[in-house]
């Protein structure tokens, strides 16, 4: 992640909307701009179930772990469990501080050579400041190059199709082709060396980017011309914002670390505990909190999926209001969840995301943190939702898969 984004300029020429990330980054305290669309929602979304959009991830770091003693020591500090991982392996984890609150939500890749860690920008200069203290006399070293590199992610059902025609005949192509979820390569586009790791986020193949900050530019009109000159055996390519990947990851289930849950929230609050925590390794930093919690199988506060009723509001009056289309009662993160058996009482959680999902025609849905006594799959509660009340119920974190006939492997 150059700050600001090597593709700024690309972006504005073809008239995106902007949006910030989070707090800037740095001693500058630099944006982070994200696109959120580039003006065709529909069809940007259209692109992630039917075919493959490029989105840029500048909100995303890179830290890269080097040395022969790495996978020993990051084992002894992170939540999942690293021994016997092999080049080409990946795996999702927490990064915790003394009081088990979970200070990055990371994804390691490895290779032979060196170990990538995959964190929220924001999560990045404490990460590589926190794991350095406990180096001691390891043959190990840290340092962020988020600097020197850039993110991209493809998405979709054509994804491997999509980089299998960039990828071509060089270095990589047969693995990429292959590329199965939890997996990593080392590859080349365009001559240039990247890597590509496989982390399907909105329940269609996901594949992250990193290549160098220079090459940016031509790597991601490369992909944007294999889908649109080519065709790709039908596979297009399109351009797309957050705003459609944020409809479907909520769709697929998948929480965002600063978003869904972040640095006050303790693991077994996340909902994707067992994704990212080993209950059977040995001690790591919090494993104490953890295991306490874990065995008491209790937890203050829980992040649950809720389905919300169809509940349009009533059509505005006045000038204007013709030809409107009405569309369900959505609520916006920090709205209120109340217990629908309670009357007048006092809420019982908040909504960290939500969205109109497509897949359930057109249900609102979203991710909410919940008192951990009510959050409990088929409880009703009611939300608050442009200025109503709608009725919804608590499941787990997936809205909608895709069936396993309909998969493009």
């Amino acid at each position: 992640m150059a700050v600001p984004t090597p593709l700024l300029a690309s972006h504005r020429q073809n008239q995106a909307i902007l949006a910030a990330y989070g707090p800037g980054v740095g001693d500058g305290q630099s944006p982070v701009e994200v696109v959120a669309s580039f003006g065709g929602l529909e069809l940007e979304y259209a692109g992630i179930r039917r075919g493959c959009v490029v989105l840029d991830a500048p909100q995303r770091a890179v830290l890269e772990v080097t040395g022969s003693e790495r996978i020993e020591f990051l084992n002894r500090m992170v939540t999942q469990n690293l021994a016997g991982i092999t080049a080409g392996q990946t795996r999702r984890s927490f990064w915790l501080n003394r009081k088990g609150r979970i200070d990055a939500d990371l994804r390691a890749w490895h290779f032979a050579d060196r170990t990538l860690l995959d964190v929220d920008v924001h999560a990045a200069a404490r990460t590589v400041a926190g794991l350095s203290g406990y180096i001691i006399t390891e043959d190990v070293g840290i340092r962020d190059i988020t600097m020197g590199v850039h993110r991209l992610a493809v998405h979709g059902p054509g994804a491997l199709a999509i980089l299998g025609r960039v990828v071509g005949q060089g270095a990589g192509a047969a693995e990429v082709a292959g590329l199965s979820s939890d997996r990593c390569v080392l590859a080349q586009i365009l001559g240039t060396p990247v890597v590509l790791a496989r982390e399907d986020q909105t329940g269609e193949i996901g594949i992250e980017i990193v290549m160098p900050a220079d090459k940016a530019v031509e790597i991601y009109n490369a992909i944007l011309s294999a889908g649109v000159e080519q065709g790709s055996g039908g596979v297009r390519v399109r351009a797309s914002g957050w705003h459609a990947f944020n409809i479907a990851r909520i769709e697929a289930g998948v929480p965002i670390y600063n978003i869904d849950f972040g640095p006050d929230s303790l693991p077994a609050e996340t909902g994707v505990f067992a994704d990212r925590v080993s209950v059977t390794k040995g001690c790591y930093l919090g494993q104490e909190i953890v295991a306490r919690m874990h065995a008491r199988g209790q937890v203050k506060q829980r992040l649950v999926g809720i389905k919300l009723a169809r509940d349009f509001p009533l059509p505005a009056r006045g000038e204007g209001a013709e030809g409107q289309v009405a569309t369900p009662r959505q609520p916006e993160t920090g709205s209120h969840v109340f217990d629908a058996e309670g009357e007048g009482g006092e809420p019982i959680g908040a909504v960290t995301s939500s969205a109109i999902s497509p897949m359930l025609s057109q249900m609102p849905v979203c991710f909410a943190m919940v008192k951990g006594a009510l959050a409990s799959e088929g409880k009703e509660v009611m939300v608050a939702a442009e200025g109503g009340m709608v009725r919804g119920e608590i499941q787990g974190l997936k809205f909608w898969e895709r069936r396993r006939d309909e998969e493009t492997k």
